[in-house]
C-alpha cells in the first residue's frame, strides 16, 4: 500500500470504512499540511491511525464527509466533487475523489485523493491562518465554508450572508478574528455526489 501511494502526486489517504486512517502519502501529505498549518495532523505518523473525522473542524462538515464515507462502503462505485481550499494568500481549487477499494466482494478501505487543478494568488487574507490552535476566549469568529471557502460575520449569526473574501474585508472585515468552519446554506444544499 504504501508503495502505491509514494506513486500517487497529490495528497491521498486510505481510510478503513469505520474511518481509520490506514496510510498517507508521506510527501504530499506532509508538504501540504506544512502550507495550510494543520498541526498535529501534518506528521504522517501522528494522521495514521486517527480517525478521519477528527481532522474535520466543523460538525455540518463532519456529518456530510461521514454520510459520503459510510455510503461508498457499501458500494462498488466511487465519487468526484470540487472544493476549494484556501490560504492566506492563494486560492485553490481541489478536486476530492473517494474510491472503494474492495477485496471479494466486500469494501476494505476507501481511498481519498484530493488534487490541486488551480492555484491562483490574491492579496493576503491573513485570518485564513489555518491554525490548530482553538481561537482566544473572546475573540470573534469567522465561519469559513468547508466547500467553497465564503465567509460568515459572526460565525454564529445563522442569517449573517456568506461572502467571498474580498467582500468581507471590502466591508470592514479585519484579521483579529478566529476561524472556525461550517457549509453556507448553498453549498449544504447540494446532495452527496453522484455515483461515478
Amino acid at each position: 500500500m504504501d508503495a502505491f501511494l509514494r506513486a500517487l502526486p497529490d495528497v491521498a489517504y486510505v481510510v478503513e470504512p469505520a474511518g481509520r486512517i490506514l496510510a498517507v502519502n508521506e510527501g504530499p501529505w506532509r508538504r501540504f499540511g506544512e502550507v495550510n498549518g494543520n498541526g498535529p495532523w501534518t506528521d504522517p505518523a501522528t494522521a495514521t491511525g486517527r480517525s478521519v473525522f477528527e481532522g474535520i473542524a466543523d460538525e455540518a462538515t463532519r456529518a456530510w464527509y461521514r454520510a459520503l464515507h459510510d455510503r461508498l462502503a457499501t458500494t462498488e462505485r466511487g465519487v468526484a466533487f470540487h472544493y476549494r481550499c484556501d490560504g492566506p494568500g492563494v486560492e485553490r481549487d481541489m478536486l476530492m475523489t473517494v474510491t472503494p477499494l474492495r477485496r471479494e466482494a466486500r469494501v476494505v478501505a476507501l481511498l481519498y485523493q484530493s488534487i490541486l487543478l488551480a492555484e491562483r494568488q490574491r492579496l493576503p487574507a491573513s485570518f485564513l491562518r489555518r491554525s490548530a490552535a482553538p481561537p482566544a476566549a473572546g475573540e470573534p469568529l469567522v465561519a469559513v465554508c468547508s466547500f467553497c471557502n465564503r465567509v460568515r460575520v459572526p460565525a454564529d449569526d445563522e442569517d449573517a450572508p456568506w461572502r467571498r473574501v474580498e467582500d468581507y474585508y471590502r466591508a470592514g472585515g479585519t484579521d483579529d478574528v478566529g476561524v472556525t468552519h461550517g457549509i453556507c446554506a448553498e453549498c449544504l444544499a447540494r446532495e452527496l455526489p453522484p455515483l461515478g
